[in-house]
């Protein structure tokens, strides 16, 4: 005969059902590598959950608790179980009124205006409008039927082409380069949402239909993991939480980081952005820069690996970067991550010391390009250092896109598709 659970007991459990369901949530993605720390402000709501359920349990200690539960055993059942009905059907009708845009992707027909502050956003003059077509791309819609060569261009803040106008990314503009050579027609888009590393495009590559809509991708790398590193961030890309993935978070999400301003959002001028981003806290002292390599050089490996797997042609591409030994007073002025200006990180790398590191990063795309026989496309070697590129410390400004824009697109020239 099994024995019955004790009535203070069924109480229990019918008033922790939900915040335990989360706990566990949690911990199952912690396990398959995802962090606390890369899940953001509301990744910490699960304290005050596991704080609740610790302190029910250790109320139970008390007998008068302990009959408070059994008398309400059912009561606090039927609590939990309408309160996820609820939530559920909340879900489903956030989910109808406010879809969340896919992974790596921005919310669809999307426009983002800006009216960057030159002071601030070096290089960048005028208003600007962001476009995101209805794929959740930045760019127009993609052409239908055959005869137009599809190019998406995939990476972090770089690709994004934070605070520029369509027509100045770097993206459209290698899109008009290439169609003005009349050697056939192409489409440019971007799959690119800022902080995004290489784990997050394996994801991204592996698990997404809009590749399988493109004929080529452009990976433009390096810099997102160099900075996650530096800012003690897990690798990013790894699942989280059912719970923090929710419609019900993601527009409680919208209200703190835009209503309430709460959180690191793009403002339209750029001054409040710039502000936020100097004042994050750069993890101090020496970074375990060789594991940090060698694991990313693994991620380019699977990414090649999922490339030949969905039969995609990958073009893997160098980061370029400011930093250098020999910055002038004003490009140090611009940095934001490794700054001297207005004052130092409590760390211990310089501008020039990050280059050193950039330049291990890029060096190990290059090696896994060769190992894999990935075609490889290296504009760093010719735009590192270049203050006039750049708006801070690996973002480039207008001139900086025109200039990239234009290696890629004589790249492109030089080795077609009918090539390989």
């Amino acid at each position: 005969m099994v024995p019955r659970a004790p009535a203070w007991l069924v109480g229990l459990l019918g008033l922790l059902i939900i915040p335990s369901a989360i706990i566990g949530d949690t911990l199952i993605a912690m396990h398959q590598g995802w962090s606390l720390k890369s899940g953001g402000t509301f990744a910490k709501l699960v304290w005050p959950v596991a704080i609740l359920c610790g302190g029910c349990v250790l109320l139970c200690a008390s007998a008068t608790v302990r009959r408070l539960f059994a008398r309400r055993a059912r009561q606090f059942w039927l609590l939990s179980v309408a309160t996820s009905l609820g939530l559920l059907l909340g879900e489903v009708v956030l989910g109808r009124l406010h879809p969340q845009p896919d992974f790596h992707c921005r919310p669809p027909g999307a426009r983002y205006r800006y009216e960057p502050n030159s002071s601030v956003v070096p290089g960048v003059f005028g208003a600007a409008t962001a476009s995101i077509n209805g794929l959740g791309l930045r760019g127009t819609d993609r052409p239908a039927g055959p005869g137009v060569y599809r190019i998406l261009c995939v990476g972090g803040s770089t690709t994004e082409c934070l605070f520029l106008d369509d027509a100045e990314s770097w993206p459209a503009l290698l899109m008009a380069d290439l169609n003005r050579a009349g050697t056939g027609k192409y489409w440019v888009g971007a799959a690119a949402v800022s902080e995004m590393a290489s784990a997050d495009h394996l994801r991204f590559l592996r698990d997404s239909p809009r590749v399988a809509e493109v004929q080529c991708v452009l990976l433009l790398v390096g810099a997102g993991d160099f900075m996650r590193l530096a800012l003690g961030m897990d690798t990013g890309g790894q699942t989280p939480p059912l719970w923090l993935d929710s419609n019900w978070l993601a527009h409680l999400r919208e209200i703190w980081n835009v209503k309430l301003r709460a959180g690191i959002v793009v403002d339209r001028t750029g001054e409040r952005y710039a502000l936020l981003e100097r004042n994050l806290p750069i993890a101090a002292g020496t970074l375990p820069i060789k594991d940090a390599l060698d694991q990313y050089a693994n991620r380019l490996r699977s990414i090649a690996q999922v490339a030949r797997d969905r039969k995609l042609r990958l073009v893997l591409c160098t980061q370029p970067v400011m930093w250098d030994d020999y910055l002038t007073t004003l490009g140090n002025e611009r940095l934001r991550f490794v700054r001297v200006y207005p004052s130092a990180p409590d760390w211990s790398f310089l501008a020039g010391d990050c280059r050193a590191i950039m330049d291990q990063f890029n060096a190990r795309l290059v090696q896994v390009a060769t190992e894999t026989g990935v075609e490889l496309v290296d504009p760093a070697t010719q735009m590192n250092g270049i203050e006039v590129y750049f708006y801070d410390d690996f973002r480039l400004n207008e001139r900086g896109c025109a200039e990239f824009a234009s290696l890629l697109a004589e790249w492109f020239r030089g080795h077609p598709e009918s090539s390989r």
